[in-house]
């Protein structure tokens, strides 16, 4: 293939579980102090569970167990990303990667805008609450900016940057797609598409060959308030790059992988 006990009980049972960015994107000002979080990742090397990105076998990662082990939402430069690093700590994820690449350890990710995706429908909702989901301002308004290019902060706390769309699975649970990164120590990575928000210009039009711009998004679900699922599906491609320095000074697509993986984030 190329925190607590009760809340992650009851993702079980809805989603059907088994068992610093690199850049600060143009700051201004300051929407809030960092989150500081504790992330579950499903699969280990030696128990994929049909996950290619798996977690080292080692368990939960907790932000702060120790000095080398952040797991947080930047919200405080306003990109509400997700960015757990590990660099310098014995902790890690693990790409299970066919050869020629093979198994190789990622110690940073950067997963575009989860913080600010609103609460979103499960199937532990009723009918009657998830079926406006698809309908709701959020997913039809798209990416809303004030005059001086702010992206605007809806009544719930959320942001509007939809930029790529929402849907609902076929277990009913509604999600939201965002673009991400999984680091391989600078020099290689992989994508999950681009963000349209932070890269505009990157991927203007449509292109049927395989490229970073065709890759699949993540699904981010957001079932209670301070849970968070991430999830790219069985038949989730993400495309792999490496850097090229000199003239071009970029990452630059190889080729395309398939890497699903389950993410649970929850706050301490």
């Amino acid at each position: 293939m190329k925190t607590t006990p009760i809340v992650i009980f009851g993702l079980a049972l809805a989603f059907g579980l088994a068992a610093d960015a690199s850049a600060q994107k143009g700051k201004t000002t300051s929407c809030g102090p960092d989150e500081y979080l504790n992330l579950q990742v499903i699969g280990t090397p030696t128990a994929p569970n049909y996950k290619v990105l798996v977690s080292d076998g080692k368990g939960l990662y907790k932000n702060g167990e120790s000095s080398n082990v952040l797991v947080r939402f930047q919200v405080d430069n306003c990109t509400h990303d997700f960015t757990p690093n590990f660099s310098n700590s014995n902790r890690s994820l693990v790409a299970l990667l066919p050869l020629p690449t093979g198994n190789i350890a990622s110690q940073f990710l950067n997963f575009d805008r989860v913080r600010s995706v609103p609460v979103t429908p499960s199937s532990l909702f009723t009918y009657e609450e998830r079926a406006p989901w698809l309908g709701s301002p959020f997913c039809t308004n798209g990416v809303q900016k004030t005059s001086d290019g702010k992206i605007v902060k809806n009544a719930d706390g959320s942001y509007q940057d939809n930029y790529a769309g929402c849907g609902v699975d076929a277990s009913g649970n509604a999600y939201v797609l965002r673009a991400g990164s999984v680091g391989f120590g600078g020099e290689a990575r992989l994508g999950f598409n681009v963000s349209a928000i932070d890269r505009p210009l990157e991927c203007p039009t449509s292109d049927p060959v395989p490229n970073k711009c065709t890759a699949s998004h993540l699904r981010v679900y957001h079932p209670f308030s301070d849970v968070w699922v991430i999830r790219a599906d069985a038949t989730a491609m993400a495309a792999y790059q490496v850097w090229v320095g000199g003239k071009t000074q970029a990452y630059v697509y190889k080729w395309s992988e398939n890497v699903p993986l389950e993410f649970i984030i929850t706050k301490p």
